[in-house]
């Protein structure tokens, strides 16, 4: 069984697009794409390959993305 951890969130998006975390891209339970966000609002995620509708999609990361992310002291 593979361990993700759903995205939902504008910061979890933030987080994932400034540390260039690669997604999964879930459309009706079937995976569509894993790729890299580089841009998103509140109605659509934009990545090198296309536009998704937020409302239409579910997102994913492997494990937990903020292990590798360093701390800020």
């Amino acid at each position: 069984m593979r361990r993700y951890i759903s995205i939902a969130t504008d910061e979890q998006l933030k987080c994932c697009l400034m540390n260039e975390i690669e997604l999964e891209v879930w459309v009706q339970d079937d995976l569509d794409l894993t790729s890299r966000i580089l841009e998103f609002d509140t109605l659509v995620l934009k990545f090198p390959e296309g536009y998704y509708l937020r409302a239409n999609i579910e997102l994913r990361v492997q494990n937990n993305f903020l292990r590798g992310v360093p701390r800020i002291s």
